[in-house]
């Protein structure tokens, strides 16, 4: 009574582009609260001490968002393509390294917002 009626790819598709979704509105935040706690926008720092990648996320860093639509209409387009069967787990694993790479990303950039 209670069954889906979603093709299993496209549930794995949206599971993964929401937890990408998550990395950057969380890494977004985080960069944010670790520039602030360096000093960011307290007026006793300048702005050229941090990093321009730093700033960018702090400033920008929601148009990131645009990353995971775009995956995730890939793996959309990907799966549908029936002639090429091993082009969706290869799309899947990608977002899979993506969110990874994000995490890591993040909190490399957020316990270093920096220069030094």
């Amino acid at each position: 009574m209670n069954k889906s009626h979603t093709a299993p790819a496209y549930r794995a598709i949206s599971v993964i582009a929401l937890i990408q979704s998550g990395v950057v509105v969380g890494g977004t935040l985080f960069v944010a609260t670790m520039l602030k706690a360096h000093g960011y926008g307290g007026g006793g720092v300048p702005a050229a001490f941090f990093r321009s990648t730093a700033l960018f996320v702090r400033h920008s860093g929601f148009t990131l968002l645009l990353l995971p639509v775009a995956w995730a209409l890939v793996a959309v387009f990907s799966a549908r393509a029936a002639s090429r069967p091993w082009l969706t787990p290869v799309v899947l694993l990608l977002g899979i390294a993506a969110v990874l790479y994000g995490i890591w990303s993040y909190v490399m950039l957020g316990f270093n917002p920096a220069i030094c």
